[in-house]
């Protein structure tokens, strides 16, 4: 059983979408805490200038360091629904796909969350569901695991937890990452492979990759962003 690991990011990039639907199962870790320098309460799209910009969830920042990221509170100060959609209407409202693509994420700027997590988990699922993604996700906080393992050992024992045969990890980690351990109890180690297709984008001349999901779908539509990804994936699959 082959398995992908990674934060719970906010509507992410095609590629995060890509190492789901390699793995048999795929581990969402709620028990890490928020990395700033992420996407875990943010990520990008581009606005009518063709420039990335930012979309953030305001969160509780009181000791959110100190806390694991299932627990993170929402700001219930700031109304970052709001702040997200005018923007997004701004820069993608003479899309013709804006009304297909709003009524997939409506829930997600009109429902009231209590949590950080809880509009990821959303957000992803809607996703998931709209590119017919099906593989089986599985809380970090559902394992059986030694919780005070960190970094590479943390990987591992989730792996263990879940009873992987392969773990599916991030290209970049590739720098840093100890396979020894891994080798030593059986679990072999694959790097994923990705090429971010080129679509094209109504404010940009050049295709800009690495941006979040909704860029893809505002600019292509659903069912064109479902046929781009899964034959990108199958190209590759071809390629190996």
């Amino acid at each position: 059983m082959r398995v992908g690991i990674h934060q719970i990011n906010y509507l992410p990039w095609l590629g995060y979408f890509n190492k789901i639907a390699k793995s048999d199962k795929f581990i969402l870790m709620d028990e890490v805490q928020l990395t700033d320098s992420g996407t875990m309460q943010r990520n990008r799209v581009l606005n009518k200038n063709g420039e990335p910009t930012y979309i953030t969830i305001a969160f509780e920042k009181k000791g959110y360091q100190e806390k694991m990221f299932k627990e993170i509170k929402l700001n219930e100060q700031v109304d970052w629904q709001a702040r997200q959609l005018n923007f997004l209407k701004d820069a993608y409202h003479k899309s013709p796909y804006w009304e297909e693509v709003f009524n997939l994420i409506e829930p997600l700027f009109l429902r009231k969350f209590e949590y950080l997590m809880d509009v990821n988990l959303l957000g992803l699922k809607t996703m998931l569901e709209a590119m017919e993604i099906h593989t089986p996700l599985v809380m970090q906080s559902e394992l059986l695991y030694d919780r005070e393992s960190k970094k590479n050992d943390l990987v591992l024992e989730l792996c263990k937890a879940i009873g992987a045969d392969i773990y599916l990890s991030g290209n970049g980690a590739k720098k840093y990452m100890e396979l020894t351990p891994f080798r030593e109890v059986g679990i072999a180690v694959q790097f994923q492979t990705y090429t971010a297709p080129a679509y094209s984008q109504r404010y940009s001349p050049e295709s800009i990759t690495g941006l979040s999901i909704l860029d893809v779908l505002l600019n292509i539509g659903i069912e064109k962003t479902k046929k781009l990804f899964w034959e990108n994936l199958q190209n590759e699959e071809v390629s190996l």
